[in-house]
């Protein structure tokens, strides 16, 4: 009967904060086993590099000089690359996920290049349209149009 109270007011106060009455309950345990401040989830170590400190840094050297360099016939530097030789040089392998990770760690971004359309217009004729259709809007709206714009 005891323990059914306590479950009731457990999931009410759940209720009230809009959270799990599990979430509650573990934040209660924590503070009755650790005090008031054992209420907030204690970090968590992640996962060590697999790497140590010198195969970083020789992975970082690496990296800071061109792919060619280390036997590829690429001239830029691809996550797949990246992995590929950490696997040669090193034998550690890497996840997907592991590798923009790793980057990270290594204070690179992952850079995408983006495709230009081919029939995309150049800057010079973007800013054309742009002058002449400002000069219209502003013709007409000086004689009281309403001006409407559609795209297709």
């Amino acid at each position: 009967m005891r323990t059914t109270f306590w479950i009731t007011q457990i999931r009410n106060i759940g209720k009230m904060l809009n959270r799990p009455h599990t979430t509650i309950n573990g934040w209660l345990l924590r503070a009755v086993q650790l005090g008031i401040q054992g209420r907030y989830e204690m970090m968590r170590e992640g996962r060590s590099c697999r790497l140590n400190p010198k195969q970083f840094a020789q992975l970082y050297a690496d990296i800071t000089a061109e792919p060619n360099e280390c036997g590829f016939e690429s001239k830029v530097w691809t996550c797949r690359i990246i992995v590929i030789h950490v696997k040669k040089r090193f034998g550690v392998q890497y996840t997907e996920h592991g590798r923009y990770n790793l980057l990270d760690r290594l204070n690179f971004s992952y850079k995408k290049p983006r495709q230009k359309h081919p029939k995309s217009a150049s800057r010079q004729a973007i800013n054309k349209f742009k002058r002449e259709s400002n000069a219209i809007v502003k013709k007409y709206s000086n004689k009281n149009y309403k001006i409407f714009a559609d795209d297709e």
